[in-house]
């Protein structure tokens, strides 16, 4: 098998394309995607993040710059089109003389991007912010300061690795980080000051704090008033250590309106002594107050420990990443850098964001890495059930308001685990199955065709198994980006493994390659992914290095195009031999779309809309057409002339010996 990559620097108006073949596979399939530049240049970049704005159908790509002026680094942002394209220069976001780091950025509905990271303009690390308006222009607020930016925490002691996410339906944000506030050092009960080391040890018990923001960037309650010194507790608890936090928003229409924070919890009081696992808590999206498992809400502790109660019902965290097979090696399981996505999307409809939910029970997929080596890459579905459905189905035993939703993990199947019963005893999904390492995964959802798009670092074609030899060195070999995709299936709520052509694939199929890189050039980082809703694609931003050698690391990006993941067609046929080369506009569109195709052949032409579940909406043509350019309207109606309902629906052209051709289609009333 060949396996092709490409590598394009541009400078000086210039763009030079090198390629590179590789053969042979080792627990993954080829990637033929084209790797584009995003920043290029003598400094070092690193840490790509990326948000899509589907208002004006473009990325913003931000990442650290090292600054060889002033020795420090900084974060920049670079605008690139859906087409892959750059879009002006790259721009400074935050060029303070102090180091910048770990940025994260988040788009609004109010056409503009939230650009967070850890700032070191005090020795100890704060979480700043930038906002910028659909130009990169930075907006000011209340408390911006003389560079334009300003503090979500500066509170005395150290944060670290700010995570963020947007609520369209409130309009606000939310930020969770790494906090040191509650710090100590073993055997000493009293909290440490920053920077202070005890017998040359580190102080121990991190916790996750967040922040509420409004759309200018102000800090919002539950904190009474709201501070930034003060901000609220996600995860604290004394003598446990949570961090590698990562967060995402559910909400929209009859859905629940809040976020999932997911974060390592180590130390654990639970079945699980010792272990390190994924945990998650509930926010609600208008107040910032904690939410338990069967839906009720919980106002926040602003001082001391959140605590932890054992379900049913779990408050205010929870287990994500246990299973009964893992219990067996519990005081070695290591569970690291967890990443959420919600199946919920949002777009851009007469003006106002609407929110796009093809598929019934709300839901989030975790995904993170676990060890020991070499590490894997496993999934979690945590689904939001209605009170009355969960209610009905014993998944919890007393009725609540309506309104309320009760959370569960799911398995493949979509089946619920039996919260009343053991909650932590159920089966994660396995990504990546393989003898090698697989590390720093990342996610995003496409909601028009439903489907997820893990990635992550890779080693599977170095076959390096993530371990180093005695004596050093401890540089790990350079890691291609493989991904797989979880189509959520409407017709029984399975979740399903398909390779890159949407194929459906058993589950200890073999993921595929998105980047690959010569084996002395590769990525180090987590991965930035968002998906594109126009040109129905994911942009992949991710670190490449050449020579291994830690001096001129660049941002890529690849554009991973959606194959449709439409029931396939009942209908016989001969044989195609050629491709139909098809698309619609206005497209998501109201009330109707014009879908141009282009025919090699003369023959019988049929083109047909379905729906999700595989079921024919319309015939829009049936009959001889000779060979070339030709288009079709469809008005949004059904076969018997009645309105089609909001959602996704698929059109299939089929023609002589043309292969068929099927597209994806959001109709928004």
């Amino acid at each position: 098998m060949v396996i092709k990559a490409f590598r394009m620097i541009g400078f000086s108006g210039m763009v030079i394309f090198s390629f590179a073949c590789f053969a042979g596979e080792n627990g993954v399939q080829s990637a033929q995607e084209t790797a584009f530049g995003i920043f290029n240049s003598n400094f070092n970049e690193k840490g790509p993040a990326v948000a899509y704005n589907f208002k004006d159908d473009e990325y913003l790509v931000i990442s650290v710059v090292n600054d060889t002026v002033f020795g420090n680094r900084d974060i920049y942002g670079q605008f690139v089109r859906s087409d892959g394209s750059l879009k002006g220069d790259r721009f400074p976001i935050c060029s303070h003389p102090a180091d910048q780091a770990c940025p994260d950025v988040a788009y609004g509905i109010e056409n503009q991007y939230l650009v967070v990271w850890c700032d070191f303009r005090v020795p100890n690390g704060d979480i700043y912010a930038a906002r910028l308006d659909a130009s990169g222009m930075k907006l000011e607020n209340a408390i911006t300061v003389a560079d334009t930016t300003f503090p979500i925490c500066d509170q005395d002691s150290v944060q670290l690795h700010p995570r963020i996410a947007h609520n369209p339906m409130d309009n606000n944000y939310l930020v969770v980080w790494m906090d040191y506030r509650n710090s100590y050092f073993p055997g000493d009960p009293c909290p440490c000051e920053p920077g202070q080391e005890y017998a040359g040890l580190p102080p121990i018990n991190t916790d996750v704090y967040g922040q509420r923001l409004d759309m200018s960037g102000l800090p919002i309650p539950p904190e009474e008033p709201a501070s930034t010194k003060v901000n609220f507790p996600v995860a604290v608890d004394r003598g446990i250590d949570e961090y590698f936090q990562d967060v995402a928003y559910c909400g929209g229409g009859d859905r629940p309106d809040e976020w999932l924070v997911v974060f390592c919890r180590y130390n654990l009081d639970y079945q699980l002594p010792g272990a390190e696992v994924v945990h998650g808590v509930r926010i609600d999206g208008k107040t910032g107050n904690w939410i338990d498992t069967w839906g009720n809400l919980i106002v926040p502790v602003l001082s001391g420990t959140t605590g932890a109660q054992e379900g049913p019902p779990w408050k205010p965290h929870f287990p994500i990443g246990a299973s009964e097979s893992q219990s067996q090696h519990a005081q070695s399981l290591s569970q690291a850098s967890p990443r959420v996505e919600s199946n919920t999307g949002w777009l851009l409809h007469n003006g106002q964001a609407q929110a796009l939910n093809p598929y019934p029970l709300p839901e989030c997929l975790v995904i993170w890495t676990e060890f020991p080596i070499p590490s894997r890459i496993r999934a979690q579905r945590i689904a939001y059930f209605p009170d009355s459905t969960a209610y009905r189905r014993g998944l919890k035993t007393e009725r609540g308001a309506n309104g309320m939703f009760t959370l569960v993990p799911l398995d493949s199947m979509g089946r619920p685990s039996d919260p009343i019963g053991d909650w932590i005893i159920w089966n994660n999904l396995t990504l990546t199955s393989d003898d090698y390492q697989h590390d720093y995964g990342n996610i995003s959802f496409n909601p028009i065709s439903g489907d997820y798009l893990a990635v992550w670092d890779d080693w599977s074609r170095t076959e390096w198994d993530g371990t180093y030899p005695n004596d050093g060195p401890y540089n790990a070999p350079p890691a291609d980006i493989a991904g797989r995709r979880l189509f959520l299936n409407p017709q029984d709520s399975s979740i399903v493994f398909m390779d890159r052509d949407a194929a459906w694939k058993a589950g200890d199929s073999a993921p595929f390659l998105i980047a690959a890189t010569p084996t002395d050039e590769g990525n180090y980082s987590y991965p930035g992914i968002a998906y594109g809703y126009s040109n129905d694609q994911f942009l992949v931003a991710y670190e490449w290095e050449q020579d291994n050698d830690d001096r001129a690391i660049d941002v890529q990006g690849v554009s991973f195009h959606e194959v449709p993941t439409a029931i396939a067609s009942k209908q016989p046929g001969p044989a195609p031999v050629s491709p139909i080369l098809a698309s619609n506009f206005p497209n998501p569109f109201n009330p109707g779309t014009s879908i141009s195709f282009r025919l090699s052949s003369a023959g019988r032409t049929q083109v047909r809309v379905f729906d999700a579940l595989g079921r024919d909406v319309a015939v829009l043509m049936d009959e001889n057409r000779q060979a070339g350019q030709t288009a079709v309207y469809w008005n949004g109606l059904d076969a018997a002339g009645h309105p089609a309902a909001s959602g996704v629906y698929f059109y299939e052209i089929r023609s002589g010996l043309d292969s068929a051709t099927r597209g994806k289609m959001l109709l928004l009333r």
